[in-house]
Protein backbone atom coordinates (compact mmCIF):
# COMPACT_ATOMS: atom_id res chain seq x y z
CA UNK A 1 0.00 0.00 0.00
CA UNK A 2 2.68 2.17 0.82
CA UNK A 3 4.73 1.75 -1.89
CA UNK A 4 1.29 2.25 -3.98
CA UNK A 5 1.14 5.35 -2.52
CA UNK A 6 4.27 6.84 -3.35
CA UNK A 7 3.89 5.48 -7.00
CA UNK A 8 0.95 7.96 -7.35
CA UNK A 9 2.65 10.75 -5.33
CA UNK A 10 4.90 10.85 -8.48
CA UNK A 11 2.84 9.99 -11.44
CA UNK A 12 1.31 13.40 -11.70
CA UNK A 13 4.67 15.02 -13.09
CA UNK A 14 5.00 12.01 -15.63
CA UNK A 15 5.71 12.90 -19.11
CA UNK A 16 3.52 10.15 -20.58
CA UNK A 17 0.40 11.77 -22.56
CA UNK A 18 -2.14 9.18 -20.94
CA UNK A 19 -0.97 9.62 -17.41
CA UNK A 20 -0.63 13.68 -17.95
CA UNK A 21 -4.20 13.64 -18.75
CA UNK A 22 -5.39 11.30 -15.83
CA UNK A 23 -3.39 13.15 -13.26
CA UNK A 24 -6.59 14.87 -11.26
CA UNK A 25 -8.50 11.27 -11.27
CA UNK A 26 -5.34 9.39 -10.00
CA UNK A 27 -4.09 12.51 -7.46
CA UNK A 28 -7.84 11.89 -5.82
CA UNK A 29 -7.93 8.16 -5.44
CA UNK A 30 -4.25 8.44 -3.47
CA UNK A 31 -5.84 10.79 -1.35
CA UNK A 32 -8.91 8.62 -0.94
CA UNK A 33 -6.49 5.16 -0.63
CA UNK A 34 -4.09 7.50 1.93
CA UNK A 35 -7.32 7.65 3.99
CA UNK A 36 -8.07 4.51 4.49
CA UNK A 37 -4.52 3.83 5.06
CA UNK A 38 -5.51 3.12 8.61
CA UNK A 39 -7.64 0.43 8.21
CA UNK A 40 -4.07 -1.69 7.37
CA UNK A 41 -3.06 -1.17 10.94
CA UNK A 42 -5.99 -1.87 13.22
CA UNK A 43 -7.76 -5.30 14.33
CA UNK A 44 -7.95 -8.41 13.55
CA UNK A 45 -11.51 -9.74 13.82
CA UNK A 46 -13.24 -10.86 10.47
CA UNK A 47 -15.26 -7.80 9.40
CA UNK A 48 -12.09 -5.86 9.27
CA UNK A 49 -10.14 -8.45 7.30
CA UNK A 50 -12.75 -8.20 4.67
CA UNK A 51 -12.92 -4.07 4.78
CA UNK A 52 -9.03 -4.39 4.59
CA UNK A 53 -9.37 -7.13 1.60
CA UNK A 54 -11.52 -4.59 -0.03
CA UNK A 55 -8.87 -1.62 0.62
CA UNK A 56 -6.01 -3.68 -1.27
CA UNK A 57 -7.76 -4.91 -4.02
CA UNK A 58 -9.26 -1.63 -4.85
CA UNK A 59 -5.34 -0.61 -4.85
CA UNK A 60 -4.27 -3.06 -6.77
CA UNK A 61 -6.88 -1.97 -9.00
CA UNK A 62 -5.76 0.94 -9.15
CA UNK A 63 -1.83 -0.26 -9.60
CA UNK A 64 -3.30 -2.35 -12.89
CA UNK A 65 -5.11 0.54 -14.34
CA UNK A 66 -2.04 3.20 -13.89
CA UNK A 67 0.32 0.35 -15.14
CA UNK A 68 -2.12 -0.06 -18.34
CA UNK A 69 -2.25 3.71 -19.37
CA UNK A 70 1.65 3.51 -18.77
CA UNK A 71 2.16 1.12 -21.44
CA UNK A 72 -0.20 1.99 -23.42
CA UNK A 73 -3.16 -1.06 -23.27
CA UNK A 74 -5.96 0.95 -22.96
CA UNK A 75 -6.75 2.89 -26.07
CA UNK A 76 -9.04 5.39 -25.03
CA UNK A 77 -7.29 6.88 -22.18
CA UNK A 78 -9.27 10.13 -22.31
CA UNK A 79 -12.19 8.76 -20.59
CA UNK A 80 -13.61 10.11 -17.76
CA UNK A 81 -15.08 6.97 -16.43
CA UNK A 82 -11.65 5.01 -16.46
CA UNK A 83 -11.43 5.30 -12.50
CA UNK A 84 -15.17 5.50 -11.74
CA UNK A 85 -15.74 1.64 -10.64
CA UNK A 86 -12.56 2.08 -8.09
CA UNK A 87 -14.22 5.62 -6.76
CA UNK A 88 -17.57 4.04 -6.05
CA UNK A 89 -15.66 1.42 -4.44
CA UNK A 90 -13.31 3.31 -2.20
CA UNK A 91 -16.44 5.42 -1.12
CA UNK A 92 -18.49 2.28 0.33
CA UNK A 93 -15.01 1.61 2.19
CA UNK A 94 -14.93 4.81 3.81
CA UNK A 95 -18.83 4.69 5.31
CA UNK A 96 -17.48 1.51 7.01
CA UNK A 97 -14.12 2.98 8.38
CA UNK A 98 -15.88 4.43 11.15
CA UNK A 99 -17.18 1.39 12.66
CA UNK A 100 -14.01 0.14 11.90
CA UNK A 101 -12.47 2.42 13.90
CA UNK A 102 -14.94 2.08 16.97
CA UNK A 103 -13.96 -1.90 16.54
CA UNK A 104 -10.27 -0.91 17.34
CA UNK A 105 -10.63 0.79 20.04
CA UNK A 106 -12.08 -2.14 21.92
CA UNK A 107 -8.93 -4.18 21.25
CA UNK A 108 -5.56 -4.10 23.08
CA UNK A 109 -2.63 -2.65 21.24
CA UNK A 110 0.68 -4.11 20.22
CA UNK A 111 3.73 -2.80 21.98
CA UNK A 112 6.75 -2.08 19.81
CA UNK A 113 9.89 -3.94 21.18
CA UNK A 114 13.30 -3.64 20.60
CA UNK A 115 14.12 -6.03 17.92
CA UNK A 116 15.56 -9.36 19.50
CA UNK A 117 18.54 -10.90 17.25
CA UNK A 118 18.28 -14.72 18.75
CA UNK A 119 17.62 -17.53 16.84
CA UNK A 120 14.67 -18.35 18.73
CA UNK A 121 15.32 -22.45 18.27
CA UNK A 122 12.54 -24.55 20.46
CA UNK A 123 13.50 -26.02 23.83
CA UNK A 124 14.89 -29.12 23.58
CA UNK A 125 15.69 -31.60 26.51
CA UNK A 126 19.60 -32.37 27.98
CA UNK A 127 18.68 -36.05 29.09
CA UNK A 128 17.22 -36.62 24.92
CA UNK A 129 20.49 -35.03 23.35
CA UNK A 130 22.54 -36.98 25.59
CA UNK A 131 20.54 -40.12 25.06
CA UNK A 132 21.39 -39.48 21.03
CA UNK A 133 25.15 -39.21 21.47
CA UNK A 134 24.87 -41.93 23.65
CA UNK A 135 23.57 -44.01 20.98
CA UNK A 136 25.47 -42.47 17.61
CA UNK A 137 28.64 -42.74 19.37
CA UNK A 138 28.33 -46.20 21.21
CA UNK A 139 27.58 -49.54 20.46
CA UNK A 140 28.14 -51.90 17.09
CA UNK A 141 30.67 -50.80 14.60
CA UNK A 142 28.18 -51.53 11.40
CA UNK A 143 26.47 -48.87 9.78
CA UNK A 144 23.81 -47.79 12.21
CA UNK A 145 20.58 -45.84 11.95
CA UNK A 146 19.35 -43.90 14.98
CA UNK A 147 15.68 -41.84 14.32
CA UNK A 148 14.15 -39.28 15.99
CA UNK A 149 10.28 -39.73 15.49
CA UNK A 150 7.79 -37.33 17.03
CA UNK A 151 4.87 -35.33 16.17
CA UNK A 152 5.22 -32.14 13.94
CA UNK A 153 6.59 -28.67 15.77
CA UNK A 154 7.92 -31.07 19.09
CA UNK A 155 11.53 -30.03 18.43
CA UNK A 156 12.88 -32.95 16.22
CA UNK A 157 15.22 -30.77 13.91
CA UNK A 158 16.32 -28.98 16.93
CA UNK A 159 17.14 -32.02 18.68
CA UNK A 160 19.29 -33.26 15.64
CA UNK A 161 21.30 -29.91 15.67
CA UNK A 162 22.27 -29.81 19.13
CA UNK A 163 23.64 -33.26 18.41
CA UNK A 164 24.65 -32.37 15.18
CA UNK A 165 27.21 -29.30 17.03
CA UNK A 166 27.77 -31.18 20.00
CA UNK A 167 31.72 -31.01 20.13
CA UNK A 168 31.84 -35.11 21.17
CA UNK A 169 30.07 -35.54 17.74
CA UNK A 170 32.78 -33.51 15.72
CA UNK A 171 35.52 -35.42 17.82
CA UNK A 172 33.96 -38.87 16.90
CA UNK A 173 32.94 -38.17 13.56
CA UNK A 174 35.76 -37.56 10.42
CA UNK A 175 32.82 -36.50 8.52
CA UNK A 176 29.24 -34.73 9.18
CA UNK A 177 26.80 -34.05 6.67
CA UNK A 178 23.28 -32.43 6.99
CA UNK A 179 20.65 -32.90 4.20
CA UNK A 180 17.17 -31.48 4.36
CA UNK A 181 15.05 -34.61 2.52
CA UNK A 182 11.35 -33.17 2.86
CA UNK A 183 8.08 -33.88 1.47
CA UNK A 184 8.83 -32.81 -2.44
CA UNK A 185 12.55 -34.12 -3.07
CA UNK A 186 14.75 -34.06 -6.13
CA UNK A 187 17.51 -36.92 -5.92
CA UNK A 188 20.52 -34.86 -7.37
CA UNK A 189 19.63 -31.97 -4.92
CA UNK A 190 19.84 -34.11 -1.82
CA UNK A 191 23.50 -35.55 -2.76
CA UNK A 192 24.28 -31.75 -3.61
CA UNK A 193 23.42 -31.01 0.08
CA UNK A 194 25.14 -34.05 1.24
CA UNK A 195 28.42 -33.04 -1.35
CA UNK A 196 28.57 -29.49 -0.26
CA UNK A 197 29.12 -30.41 3.49
CA UNK A 198 31.32 -32.54 3.04
CA UNK A 199 33.65 -30.23 0.25
CA UNK A 200 32.10 -26.74 0.57
CA UNK A 201 35.71 -24.99 -0.80
CA UNK A 202 34.24 -26.97 -4.41
CA UNK A 203 30.92 -24.97 -4.03
CA UNK A 204 31.05 -21.51 -5.19
CA UNK A 205 28.13 -20.92 -3.16
CA UNK A 206 27.56 -23.13 -0.92
CA UNK A 207 24.70 -21.26 1.20
CA UNK A 208 22.62 -21.27 -1.91
CA UNK A 209 23.52 -24.81 -2.78
CA UNK A 210 22.47 -23.90 -6.51
CA UNK A 211 21.34 -27.36 -8.81
CA UNK A 212 22.89 -25.56 -11.27
CA UNK A 213 26.36 -23.45 -12.02
CA UNK A 214 28.41 -23.29 -14.00
CA UNK A 215 31.75 -22.90 -11.91
CA UNK A 216 30.60 -26.10 -9.54
CA UNK A 217 32.54 -29.21 -10.23
CA UNK A 218 29.31 -31.17 -9.04
CA UNK A 219 26.18 -29.63 -10.38
CA UNK A 220 27.73 -30.97 -14.15
CA UNK A 221 27.34 -34.68 -13.12
CA UNK A 222 24.17 -36.74 -13.33
CA UNK A 223 23.08 -38.50 -10.27
CA UNK A 224 25.23 -41.59 -11.23
CA UNK A 225 28.45 -39.74 -11.01
CA UNK A 226 27.30 -38.00 -8.04
CA UNK A 227 25.94 -41.23 -6.02
CA UNK A 228 29.72 -42.34 -7.00
CA UNK A 229 31.59 -39.77 -5.87
CA UNK A 230 29.91 -39.43 -2.43
CA UNK A 231 30.73 -43.48 -1.79
CA UNK A 232 34.47 -42.54 -2.89
CA UNK A 233 34.36 -39.56 -0.09
CA UNK A 234 32.85 -41.83 2.85
CA UNK A 235 34.97 -44.56 1.81
CA UNK A 236 37.13 -45.85 4.70
CA UNK A 237 35.59 -42.69 6.73
CA UNK A 238 33.52 -42.81 10.08
CA UNK A 239 30.76 -40.18 9.12
CA UNK A 240 27.41 -38.89 10.64
CA UNK A 241 24.92 -38.42 8.06
CA UNK A 242 21.92 -36.30 8.95
CA UNK A 243 18.54 -36.79 6.64
CA UNK A 244 16.09 -34.38 8.62
CA UNK A 245 12.22 -34.37 7.82
CA UNK A 246 11.82 -37.83 5.97
CA UNK A 247 8.45 -39.02 4.76
CA UNK A 248 9.36 -42.22 3.17
CA UNK A 249 11.58 -44.99 2.65
CA UNK A 250 11.94 -44.24 -1.13
CA UNK A 251 14.36 -41.08 -0.62
CA UNK A 252 17.06 -43.86 1.27
CA UNK A 253 16.35 -46.45 -1.49
CA UNK A 254 18.02 -44.01 -3.75
CA UNK A 255 20.89 -42.80 -1.34
CA UNK A 256 21.92 -46.26 0.19
CA UNK A 257 23.88 -47.45 -2.86
CA UNK A 258 26.21 -44.12 -1.62
CA UNK A 259 26.42 -44.56 1.92
CA UNK A 260 29.56 -47.40 2.73
CA UNK A 261 29.05 -49.60 5.61
CA UNK A 262 33.17 -48.94 6.77
CA UNK A 263 32.80 -51.36 10.21
CA UNK A 264 34.40 -48.19 12.12
CA UNK A 265 30.84 -46.78 14.11
CA UNK A 266 29.45 -45.10 10.94
CA UNK A 267 25.64 -43.66 11.61
CA UNK A 268 22.86 -41.92 9.77
CA UNK A 269 20.21 -40.01 11.79
CA UNK A 270 17.11 -39.80 10.86
CA UNK A 271 14.03 -37.41 11.86
CA UNK A 272 10.46 -38.27 10.74
CA UNK A 273 7.00 -37.72 11.48
CA UNK A 274 6.11 -41.78 10.85
CA UNK A 275 7.91 -44.41 12.94
CA UNK A 276 7.00 -46.56 10.21
CA UNK A 277 9.23 -44.63 8.00
CA UNK A 278 12.71 -45.68 9.75
CA UNK A 279 11.77 -49.34 10.42
CA UNK A 280 11.07 -50.00 6.48
CA UNK A 281 14.91 -48.62 6.04
CA UNK A 282 16.18 -50.15 8.81
CA UNK A 283 14.53 -53.11 10.56
CA UNK A 284 17.40 -52.69 13.58
CA UNK A 285 17.11 -48.59 13.62
CA UNK A 286 16.46 -47.28 17.23
CA UNK A 287 13.76 -44.91 17.50
CA UNK A 288 13.89 -42.43 19.91
CA UNK A 289 10.29 -41.28 20.66
CA UNK A 290 10.53 -36.98 21.47
CA UNK A 291 7.70 -36.59 24.29
CA UNK A 292 6.11 -33.38 24.79
CA UNK A 293 6.84 -31.17 27.64
CA UNK A 294 5.80 -31.40 30.41
CA UNK A 295 3.31 -28.30 32.14
CA UNK A 296 6.17 -27.19 34.29
CA UNK A 297 8.65 -27.55 30.92
CA UNK A 298 6.15 -25.86 29.40
CA UNK A 299 5.89 -23.01 31.66
CA UNK A 300 9.78 -22.38 32.31
CA UNK A 301 9.96 -22.02 28.43
CA UNK A 302 7.13 -20.15 28.23
CA UNK A 303 8.74 -17.53 30.57
CA UNK A 304 12.55 -18.22 28.80
CA UNK A 305 11.01 -16.54 25.66
CA UNK A 306 9.37 -13.88 27.15
CA UNK A 307 11.70 -10.38 26.51
CA UNK A 308 14.49 -10.30 29.53
CA UNK A 309 14.43 -6.77 29.55
CA UNK A 310 11.37 -6.40 30.94
CA UNK A 311 10.76 -9.43 33.66
CA UNK A 312 8.14 -11.60 33.26
CA UNK A 313 4.94 -9.84 34.86
CA UNK A 314 4.08 -11.21 38.32
CA UNK A 315 0.89 -10.33 37.96
CA UNK A 316 0.02 -13.14 35.21
CA UNK A 317 2.09 -16.04 36.65
CA UNK A 318 -1.46 -17.82 37.29
CA UNK A 319 -2.45 -17.00 33.31
CA UNK A 320 0.82 -17.63 32.25
CA UNK A 321 0.81 -21.32 33.49
CA UNK A 322 -2.79 -21.96 32.14
CA UNK A 323 -1.27 -20.36 28.80
CA UNK A 324 1.41 -22.92 28.76
CA UNK A 325 -0.48 -25.70 30.03
CA UNK A 326 -3.27 -25.05 27.11
CA UNK A 327 -0.21 -25.40 24.39
CA UNK A 328 -0.52 -29.18 25.42
CA UNK A 329 3.45 -29.37 25.70
CA UNK A 330 4.12 -28.54 22.21
CA UNK A 331 7.77 -26.38 22.05
CA UNK A 332 6.26 -24.70 18.61
CA UNK A 333 3.35 -23.51 19.94
CA UNK A 334 4.78 -22.31 23.03
CA UNK A 335 7.39 -19.70 21.57
CA UNK A 336 4.37 -18.93 19.02
CA UNK A 337 2.22 -17.86 21.81
CA UNK A 338 5.32 -16.32 23.48
CA UNK A 339 6.13 -14.25 20.70
CA UNK A 340 1.97 -13.08 20.66
CA UNK A 341 2.25 -12.53 24.39
CA UNK A 342 5.74 -10.48 24.50
CA UNK A 343 3.80 -7.88 22.25
CA UNK A 344 0.93 -7.30 24.40
CA UNK A 345 0.06 -4.69 26.90
CA UNK A 346 -3.07 -5.43 28.67
CA UNK A 347 -4.08 -7.51 30.58
CA UNK A 348 -6.76 -8.37 28.22
CA UNK A 349 -4.55 -9.81 25.55
CA UNK A 350 -3.26 -12.14 28.10
CA UNK A 351 -6.89 -13.44 28.78
CA UNK A 352 -8.17 -13.94 25.40
CA UNK A 353 -4.91 -15.69 24.47
CA UNK A 354 -5.77 -17.77 27.18
CA UNK A 355 -9.40 -18.50 26.40
CA UNK A 356 -8.21 -18.90 22.69
CA UNK A 357 -6.49 -21.65 23.57
CA UNK A 358 -8.45 -23.19 26.00
CA UNK A 359 -11.52 -23.46 23.69
CA UNK A 360 -9.65 -25.47 21.19
CA UNK A 361 -10.59 -29.08 21.80
CA UNK A 362 -8.44 -30.32 18.74
CA UNK A 363 -4.78 -32.10 18.69
CA UNK A 364 -1.89 -30.82 19.38
CA UNK A 365 -1.24 -29.63 15.40
CA UNK A 366 -4.27 -28.54 14.89
CA UNK A 367 -4.10 -26.22 17.68
CA UNK A 368 -0.43 -25.12 16.77
CA UNK A 369 -1.96 -24.06 13.40
CA UNK A 370 -5.02 -22.18 14.98
CA UNK A 371 -1.78 -20.39 17.38
CA UNK A 372 0.03 -19.54 14.15
CA UNK A 373 -3.21 -17.92 12.69
CA UNK A 374 -3.53 -15.53 15.68
CA UNK A 375 0.21 -14.80 15.42
CA UNK A 376 -0.62 -13.99 12.01
CA UNK A 377 -3.32 -11.96 12.66
CA UNK A 378 -1.08 -10.14 15.76
CA UNK A 379 1.56 -8.85 12.94
CA UNK A 380 1.55 -5.00 11.81
CA UNK A 381 0.22 -5.13 8.52
CA UNK A 382 3.97 -4.28 6.65
CA UNK A 383 4.85 -7.75 8.00
CA UNK A 384 2.47 -9.76 6.67
CA UNK A 385 3.13 -9.99 2.83
CA UNK A 386 6.99 -10.29 3.86
CA UNK A 387 5.90 -13.35 5.98
CA UNK A 388 3.39 -14.82 3.74
CA UNK A 389 6.54 -14.56 1.39
CA UNK A 390 8.28 -17.56 2.66
CA UNK A 391 5.74 -19.79 0.72
CA UNK A 392 7.38 -18.97 -2.53
CA UNK A 393 10.36 -20.63 -1.24
CA UNK A 394 10.50 -24.73 -1.32
CA UNK A 395 10.06 -26.28 2.18
CA UNK A 396 13.21 -26.86 4.73
CA UNK A 397 15.14 -24.52 2.49
CA UNK A 398 17.56 -22.16 4.08
CA UNK A 399 16.97 -18.70 2.35
CA UNK A 400 20.07 -16.26 1.98
CA UNK A 401 19.58 -12.85 3.43
CA UNK A 402 20.29 -10.81 1.06
CA UNK A 403 17.87 -12.68 -1.79
CA UNK A 404 14.98 -12.46 0.92
CA UNK A 405 15.66 -8.57 1.34
CA UNK A 406 16.08 -8.09 -2.41
CA UNK A 407 12.87 -9.87 -3.33
CA UNK A 408 11.13 -8.07 -0.65
CA UNK A 409 12.04 -4.46 -1.83
CA UNK A 410 11.53 -5.63 -5.09
CA UNK A 411 7.82 -6.58 -4.18
CA UNK A 412 7.09 -2.49 -2.37
CA UNK A 413 6.86 -3.97 1.17
CA UNK A 414 9.81 -2.60 2.44
CA UNK A 415 8.41 1.22 3.82
CA UNK A 416 11.23 3.90 3.07
CA UNK A 417 12.88 5.55 6.02
CA UNK A 418 14.59 8.81 5.80
CA UNK A 419 17.56 7.95 8.08
CA UNK A 420 17.72 3.75 6.72
CA UNK A 421 18.11 2.32 3.58
CA UNK A 422 15.88 0.21 2.19
CA UNK A 423 18.14 -2.97 2.91
CA UNK A 424 18.63 -1.65 6.49
CA UNK A 425 14.93 -1.72 7.13
CA UNK A 426 13.86 -5.18 5.39
CA UNK A 427 17.23 -6.60 7.62
CA UNK A 428 15.11 -5.01 10.61
CA UNK A 429 12.20 -7.11 8.95
CA UNK A 430 13.87 -10.35 9.19
CA UNK A 431 14.84 -9.26 13.10
CA UNK A 432 11.61 -8.85 13.75
CA UNK A 433 9.83 -11.73 12.24
CA UNK A 434 12.59 -13.77 14.27
CA UNK A 435 11.87 -11.99 17.48
CA UNK A 436 8.57 -13.32 17.01
CA UNK A 437 9.87 -17.06 16.63
CA UNK A 438 8.09 -17.21 12.97
CA UNK A 439 11.54 -17.24 11.56
CA UNK A 440 14.42 -19.23 12.33
CA UNK A 441 18.45 -17.99 11.78
CA UNK A 442 20.23 -20.71 9.79
CA UNK A 443 23.47 -18.73 9.97
CA UNK A 444 24.99 -15.29 11.52
CA UNK A 445 27.25 -13.50 9.30
CA UNK A 446 31.00 -13.42 11.27
CA UNK A 447 30.21 -9.78 11.74
CA UNK A 448 26.85 -9.99 13.01
CA UNK A 449 23.31 -9.80 11.12
CA UNK A 450 21.47 -12.95 9.66
CA UNK A 451 23.27 -14.70 6.88
CA UNK A 452 20.61 -17.58 6.17
CA UNK A 453 17.09 -18.32 7.83
CA UNK A 454 13.86 -20.58 7.47
CA UNK A 455 11.32 -21.57 8.89
CA UNK A 456 9.49 -24.62 10.50
CA UNK A 457 8.00 -26.77 7.93
CA UNK A 458 4.54 -26.30 9.70
CA UNK A 459 5.00 -22.73 9.28
CA UNK A 460 5.49 -23.22 5.44
CA UNK A 461 2.37 -24.88 5.33
CA UNK A 462 0.85 -22.38 7.03
CA UNK A 463 1.95 -19.98 4.64
CA UNK A 464 1.23 -22.09 1.25
CA UNK A 465 -2.82 -22.39 2.95
CA UNK A 466 -2.76 -18.20 3.77
CA UNK A 467 -0.72 -16.81 0.54
CA UNK A 468 -3.16 -18.93 -1.84
CA UNK A 469 -6.57 -18.08 0.30
CA UNK A 470 -5.84 -14.32 0.39
CA UNK A 471 -4.67 -14.95 -3.67
CA UNK A 472 -1.49 -13.59 -2.22
CA UNK A 473 0.33 -16.34 -4.30
CA UNK A 474 -0.59 -18.98 -6.00
CA UNK A 475 1.26 -22.59 -7.14
CA UNK A 476 1.49 -24.09 -10.14
CA UNK A 477 2.63 -27.87 -10.26
CA UNK A 478 3.33 -30.16 -12.48
CA UNK A 479 3.55 -29.82 -16.49
CA UNK A 480 -0.45 -30.62 -17.32
CA UNK A 481 -1.74 -27.28 -15.29
CA UNK A 482 0.64 -24.80 -17.60
CA UNK A 483 -1.99 -25.26 -20.28
CA UNK A 484 -5.24 -25.73 -18.04
CA UNK A 485 -4.34 -22.78 -16.08
CA UNK A 486 -7.28 -20.58 -15.29
CA UNK A 487 -6.05 -16.93 -13.87
CA UNK A 488 -7.65 -15.69 -11.40
CA UNK A 489 -8.98 -12.45 -10.59
CA UNK A 490 -6.70 -10.33 -8.99
CA UNK A 491 -3.66 -12.77 -9.35
CA UNK A 492 -0.59 -10.80 -8.21
CA UNK A 493 2.48 -13.77 -8.02
CA UNK A 494 2.45 -16.83 -9.49
CA UNK A 495 5.24 -19.73 -8.57
CA UNK A 496 5.33 -23.11 -11.29
CA UNK A 497 6.97 -25.83 -10.66
CA UNK A 498 7.61 -27.63 -13.99
CA UNK A 499 9.92 -29.05 -16.56
CA UNK A 500 11.98 -26.28 -18.17
CA UNK A 501 10.90 -27.20 -21.89
CA UNK A 502 7.04 -27.40 -20.94
CA UNK A 503 7.56 -23.98 -19.36
CA UNK A 504 9.05 -22.34 -22.46
CA UNK A 505 6.65 -23.87 -24.76
CA UNK A 506 3.63 -23.57 -22.77
CA UNK A 507 2.43 -20.09 -23.86
CA UNK A 508 1.52 -19.09 -20.59
CA UNK A 509 -0.79 -16.29 -20.71
CA UNK A 510 -1.60 -13.84 -17.84
CA UNK A 511 -1.99 -9.92 -17.80
CA UNK A 512 -1.99 -9.28 -14.08
CA UNK A 513 1.11 -10.88 -12.57
CA UNK A 514 3.82 -8.84 -10.93
CA UNK A 515 5.51 -11.53 -9.82
CA UNK A 516 7.03 -14.84 -11.71
CA UNK A 517 9.05 -17.41 -9.51
CA UNK A 518 9.83 -20.96 -11.60
CA UNK A 519 11.31 -24.25 -10.56
CA UNK A 520 12.64 -26.91 -12.38
CA UNK A 521 10.84 -30.28 -11.26
CA UNK A 522 14.05 -31.84 -12.76
CA UNK A 523 17.67 -31.83 -13.74
CA UNK A 524 17.59 -30.78 -16.84
CA UNK A 525 21.01 -29.50 -19.06
CA UNK A 526 21.28 -25.97 -20.37
CA UNK A 527 18.99 -24.96 -23.28
CA UNK A 528 18.51 -22.57 -26.07
CA UNK A 529 15.02 -21.27 -26.08
CA UNK A 530 13.90 -18.09 -23.84
CA UNK A 531 10.38 -18.44 -22.82
CA UNK A 532 9.37 -15.46 -24.89
CA UNK A 533 6.16 -15.51 -24.34
CA UNK A 534 6.74 -13.53 -21.34
CA UNK A 535 7.76 -10.50 -22.82
CA UNK A 536 3.90 -10.78 -24.64
CA UNK A 537 1.70 -11.66 -21.62
CA UNK A 538 3.76 -10.52 -18.90
CA UNK A 539 4.93 -6.99 -19.70
CA UNK A 540 3.33 -5.78 -15.48
CA UNK A 541 6.53 -8.43 -13.90
CA UNK A 542 8.10 -6.54 -10.96
CA UNK A 543 9.81 -9.86 -10.16
CA UNK A 544 11.22 -12.47 -12.63
CA UNK A 545 13.15 -15.24 -10.76
CA UNK A 546 14.07 -18.10 -13.29
CA UNK A 547 17.57 -18.99 -11.43
CA UNK A 548 16.65 -22.55 -12.37
CA UNK A 549 15.77 -22.01 -15.86
CA UNK A 550 18.97 -22.62 -17.62
CA UNK A 551 19.59 -20.89 -20.93
CA UNK A 552 22.28 -21.28 -23.52
CA UNK A 553 23.08 -18.48 -25.86
CA UNK A 554 21.76 -14.40 -25.58
CA UNK A 555 19.29 -13.27 -23.45
CA UNK A 556 16.97 -11.80 -26.09
CA UNK A 557 16.73 -7.93 -26.20
CA UNK A 558 12.75 -7.56 -25.94
CA UNK A 559 13.40 -8.20 -21.85
CA UNK A 560 13.71 -4.01 -22.15
CA UNK A 561 9.65 -4.59 -22.77
CA UNK A 562 9.20 -5.29 -19.12
CA UNK A 563 9.39 -1.92 -18.19
CA UNK A 564 7.96 -2.67 -14.51
CA UNK A 565 11.15 -5.16 -13.77
CA UNK A 566 12.71 -4.41 -10.57
CA UNK A 567 14.17 -8.07 -9.80
CA UNK A 568 15.70 -10.71 -12.28
CA UNK A 569 17.28 -13.58 -11.38
CA UNK A 570 18.34 -16.14 -14.56
CA UNK A 571 21.05 -18.71 -15.29
CA UNK A 572 22.82 -17.43 -18.19
CA UNK A 573 25.85 -19.16 -19.90
CA UNK A 574 26.72 -16.01 -22.82
CA UNK A 575 29.38 -14.15 -23.07
CA UNK A 576 27.21 -10.68 -22.64
CA UNK A 577 24.03 -9.73 -22.30
CA UNK A 578 22.16 -7.00 -24.38
CA UNK A 579 22.47 -3.37 -24.22
CA UNK A 580 18.83 -3.07 -23.71
CA UNK A 581 19.13 -4.34 -20.36
CA UNK A 582 19.95 -0.92 -19.48
CA UNK A 583 16.59 0.41 -20.48
CA UNK A 584 15.31 -1.61 -18.01
CA UNK A 585 15.16 1.63 -15.30
CA UNK A 586 14.12 0.33 -11.70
Amino acid sequence: MDFLLENLKELPSCEVGSIAFAKDQIQTIREDLASLRSLMEISVDQSNQALRRRVMEAAHKTQLTVKSLFIGDIPDFRSPIIFDSIREELKEINLSKMEAMNICDNKYRLEAHSVSRTTNKVRVRLEDEATIIHKLTRGQKQLGFVSIVGMPGIGKTTLAQNVYDDPSIRCVFHIRAWCAVSQLYQHKDVLLQILSCIDPDLFEDQLQRKKHHSGDEYSKKNEDELEEKLKQRLMKIRYLIVLDDVWSSEAWNALERSFPDNANGSRILLTSRLPMVALEINQNVTIHHLQRLTDKESWELLQKKLPEEKGFPLAHSDLGMQIARHCQGLPLTIVTVAGILARLEKDDGWIEVAERLSLSAVCATDQCMDVLELSYQHLPEYLKPCFLYFAAFPEDREIPSWRLMSLWIAEGFVQESEIKSLEDVAEEYIYELTSRSLVMVSKERSLGGVRTCRIHDLLHEFCLVKAQKENFLQFLHGDDKLFTFDEPRNLQRLCIFSGQDIFADSRLCSTRVNSLMFYAQEDEMLRSGFPKFLFLFFKRLRVLDLRQFCLHGELPSEIELLSELRYLAIHLSANSIPSSVGNLSH
